[in-house]
């Protein structure tokens, strides 16, 4: 037997007795006594790269984000905190949801983002342009 096979064969029979452990007593007896079988079934399991769940945003940031959002008086201030906070399109595309705004996957990210500013920060400069009180050059 090769050393792979070997290795692989102990890895299992590890993995048995991990699950005999987590077994209660009733359990392990109706095992003994032919009451019960112990079932092996092989899954698939889909592992998110390391890196994803690092850089993965809590919960509830999206209300952080717009309140952050509201506050700024200019889109470049946005904009800055936006390429800041978001490091991949699915963090804008939670920010758009929780705003309720129309933002699909195939979208730009610059597209997104410039829907964003527009709701939290652009319809405030475009009225107080049009009031005369602009902030912002155009």
């Amino acid at each position: 037997m090769s050393k792979s096979h070997k290795e692989l064969i102990i890895s299992f029979m590890k993995a048995v007795v991990l699950q005999l452990q987590a077994t209660d007593d009733s359990q392990l007896e109706s095992l003994l006594t032919g009451k019960a079988q112990l079932e092996f079934k092989i899954t698939h399991v889909a592992k998110e790269p390391a890196d994803k769940r690092k850089d993965e945003l809590p919960e509830g940031f999206e209300k952080n984000a717009v309140e952050k959002l509201h506050g700024f008086s200019t889109r470049d201030e946005g904009e800055r905190y936006l390429e800041q906070l978001c490091r991949t399109k699915e963090d804008l595309l939670r920010i758009a949801r929780y705003l309720d705004l129309p933002a699909q996957k195939k979208e730009p990210i610059k597209q997104i983002k410039d829907k964003l500013i527009e709701s939290t920060i652009g319809f405030r400069v475009r009225s107080a342009a049009v009031q005369g009180t602009s902030r912002e050059p155009s």
